[in-house]
């Protein structure tokens, strides 16, 4: 799989570009969805993270169901 590489000035510019964007909605977050905006994050997971039960990707929780995704590994 081939790696891409970004530029510190590209990153720079993206960085600013989302900044802008993601502040333009902050500020009315809470008036268009009734409550305010919490923290996000992009992150390693951590232990903690990895304890936490596995998702499922449909419209009821079965155990023994195909449709389970591991986001952990």
């Amino acid at each position: 799989m081939d790696q891409l590489s970004y530029s510190a000035a590209w990153l720079s510019h993206w960085h600013d570009e989302i900044t802008d964007a993601v502040s333009s909605m902050i500020s009315t977050f809470e008036e268009t969805f009734g409550y305010e905006p919490g923290t996000n994050e992009v992150r390693a997971a951590d232990d903690e993270d990895l304890g936490l039960p596995v998702t499922t990707v449909g419209s009821s929780w079965d155990s023994g169901s195909a449709d389970v995704l591991r986001l952990d590994r």
